[in-house]
C-alpha cells in the first residue's frame, strides 16, 4: 500500500508532551506523532498507529505538510511498516472548531519539526471572506468580551505581552472572547495561549506558558 487515508473525527493537542493525536469513531483507531516532554529531533518523534495506542516506532518521519484541513506525512521505511505498508498517510482533519485545532495543529508541528523545520510545510490558513456591510453584526456576550478586555490589560500592564504598531485591545479581545467558552477548560487555555503567541497583532510574548495557563484560567466561565 503506498498511500492511507485516514479521516480524523477527534483530535487532542498537548503542547506539554509535544504529543499531536488524531482519532477516528468508527473503529477507534488512533495516529499520533509523541516527541515527549523536552525538544527532540525529528528522527526521535514517535509515531503510533492503531487502537489503544497500537504499535510504536521512532524515526518514522520524513517530512509533513498542513494544508486547509488536510495533514500529509511522508514515512520512511520504518514508519510505513506499522501503518500497512503506506508511505504516505493523509489525514483528513473533521472535527468541531476546526479553525481552533488547526492553529493548535500548526504550533505542534513547528515543534516536532523544530530541528529541522526544511521538512514542514505549513500553508497559511485560508482567510475567510468578510461580511458584508448589509448582513448584521454577530452578537457577543457581553461578560466574554468583558472578561477577554480584562485579560488583555492585565496582560499588556504587567508587561506579559506587547502589542504590535495599531493594534487594539478591544479588536484582539474579539478573537479570544470566542475561546475563553470553549470546553473543556483545559482547551480554552491551551487554544487562548497559542493564540497570544501566533496573532499578528502580538508583537512580542514575554511571559511563561505556564503562567499564561494560570492568568488565562482566572478568566474563564
Amino acid at each position: 500500500m503506498s498511500a492511507l487515508a485516514f479521516v480524523a473525527t477527534t483530535i487532542d493537542v498537548d503542547p506539554d508532551l509535544r504529543m499531536l493525536s488524531f482519532g477516528r469513531d468508527e473503529d477507534d483507531v488512533s495516529l499520533s506523532l509523541v516527541g515527549g516532554d523536552a525538544p527532540c529531533t525529528v528522527e526521535e518523534v514517535e509515531l503510533w498507529f492503531g487502537v489503544d495506542d497500537g504499535e510504536r516506532v521512532s524515526g518514522a518521519l520524513e517530512r509533513a505538510s498542513l494544508t486547509d484541513n488536510e495533514l500529509v506525512l511522508r514515512l520512511t521505511p520504518e514508519g510505513a511498516a506499522i501503518v500497512a505498508g503506506a508511505r504516505d498517510v493523509h489525514v483528513t482533519i473533521d472535527v468541531a472548531d476546526l479553525d481552533v485545532e488547526l492553529e493548535a495543529t500548526r504550533r505542534l508541528l513547528g515543534m516536532l519539526f523544530e530541528s529541522d523545520a526544511s521538512r514542514l510545510t505549513l500553508a497559511a490558513p485560508t482567510k475567510k471572506p468578510r461580511k458584508k456591510a448589509s448582513e448584521p453584526p454577530v452578537r457577543r456576550s457581553p461578560r466574554g468580551d468583558s472578561a477577554a478586555v480584562k485579560l488583555l490589560t492585565l496582560l499588556t500592564e504587567r508587561g506579559l505581552i506587547e502589542l504590535d504598531e495599531g493594534a487594539t485591545i478591544p479588536d484582539l479581545a474579539e478573537r479570544v472572547t470566542p475561546l475563553l467558552g470553549l470546553l473543556p477548560e483545559k482547551r480554552a487555555k491551551k487554544s487562548v495561549v497559542a493564540l497570544l503567541f501566533d496573532d499578528p497583532s502580538v508583537a512580542e510574548v514575554f511571559a511563561e506558558e505556564d503562567m499564561l495557563f494560570a492568568i488565562v484560567h482566572e478568566f474563564l466561565g
